[in-house]
């Protein structure tokens, strides 16, 4: 019984525990020597009454249920979910003896039914975001040419308006352009091409990604970026284009998120580190911005999702389908008012003559399909 993975609690029908497992102990960060012939309802309660409430039931009803889900309260004060089973025991001369129950913790489970429900949403929206994108981007083709058509008869005197006209055509182009930088990151969120695993040089990808967020209208002189490698080049398996488009993503958004900030010392902190086991690299990225509340952590790769009242949400949600479609390992670190940190975790490129793809396949359990 001390051996079994699962937790197990028998009760008497006084409501005394009889039986509390190693198992138990660990689950419920309650000592056996603690509990053991005291009532149930006493031990079982506070952080872990859900758990005493299955118990109960069985004990009121003499029915056990085969299958139910409790979720109890870690002494750091996280929550756990648990699986819990039930029955009464039988025996001796009265035919009755108390009640058994078996529980585990189901974390990983419920985790793993998560991510199959969001990415199954996150490939909803991307076939209706594609669909939107192409309705609109016609017609909005056809007004930006007109006013760029506009404007250049005006330049060229052909036509003349008002310093009003003039306003309201500049606007229209410039909204416009925007608008279409909006349906780009539609197209794009909704475009997560195939894979193709190549040998690729980390450093370099974030230095190309660096350029190009150097083009663009967030870029900002005042915030101070810092690159920093333990060598100079660093190989890992993976799709170059979609590299650079997570770290030009993270930064952008590190950019965006400093941009509100009225502080000397404005900082992104970027890092390449080839950890020295397991055969990954990590890259961090870091900004000493506002921090993102604890109560949107769960939501930033939500597509449409913003904490920010500029920009379409999809940045982040870019990026998670993008490691997802790599198998890269994307974690995030921030509490509010302490900045963020993205974290990468990239496979080293074996010298071994292997291709790329297979060196994915052997430490990756889902299917790859190898590019055209």
């Amino acid at each position: 019984m001390r051996k079994l993975s699962a937790g197990l609690v028998t009760v008497d029908y006084a409501g005394k525990i009889v039986l509390f497992n190693r198992a138990a102990e660990m689950i419920l960060e309650t000592p056996e020597k603690t509990v053991k012939g005291k009532d149930y309802r006493r031990v079982l309660s506070g952080r872990t009454v859900e758990l005493g409430r299955e118990l109960r039931m069985v004990l009121d009803n003499g029915v056990g249920r085969p299958r139910a889900e409790v979720e109890i309260e870690r002494l750091d004060g996280t929550f756990m979910p648990l699986g819990v089973s039930t029955a009464t025991i039988s025996g001796g001369e009265d035919g009755a003896l108390g009640v058994i129950a078996i529980f585990q913790d189901i974390s990983q489970t419920k985790a793993l039914q998560e991510k199959v429900r969001r990415n199954d949403r996150l490939a909803a929206v991307g076939e209706l975001s594609a669909s939107i994108a192409h309705e609109i981007r016609n017609p909005l083709a056809a007004i930006a040419g007109s006013a760029q058509e506009l404007a250049k008869e005006r330049r060229e005197g052909e036509s003349r308006f008002s310093s009003e006209g003039d306003r309201l055509l500049e606007l229209i182009i410039k909204e416009s352009a925007r608008l279409n930088r909006i349906l780009g990151d539609f197209l794009s969120y909704a475009r997560i091409g195939r894979i193709a695993y190549n040998k690729v040089d980390l450093c370099h990808v974030v230095v190309e990604a660096l350029e190009m967020i150097r083009q663009h209208p967030s870029y900002n002189l005042d915030i101070e970026v810092s690159f920093l490698s333990t060598q100079s080049v660093i190989y890992v398996v993976g799709d170059e284009d979609q590299m650079k488009q997570i770290v030009f993503n993270l930064v952008l958004n590190a950019f965006e998120a400093l941009g509100s900030v009225c502080s000397a010392s404005k900082k992104i902190e970027i890092a390449v580190l080839k950890l020295p086991e397991g055969g990954r690299t990590l890259l961090s990225i870091h900004d000493n911005g506002p921090g993102i509340p604890q109560k949107a952590l769960s939501k930033i790769f939500t597509p449409f999702y913003s904490t920010r009242n500029s920009g379409t949400g999809l940045g982040l949600a870019i990026v998670y389908r993008l490691s997802e479609s790599m198998k890269v390992s994307l974690d995030v670190e921030s509490s509010e008012g302490s900045g963020a940190t993205f974290y990468l975790k990239f496979r080293n490129y074996l010298e071994s003559g292997v291709s790329p793809i297979d060196q994915v396949a052997k430490t990756n359990p889902y299917p790859i399909t190898a590019p055209e």
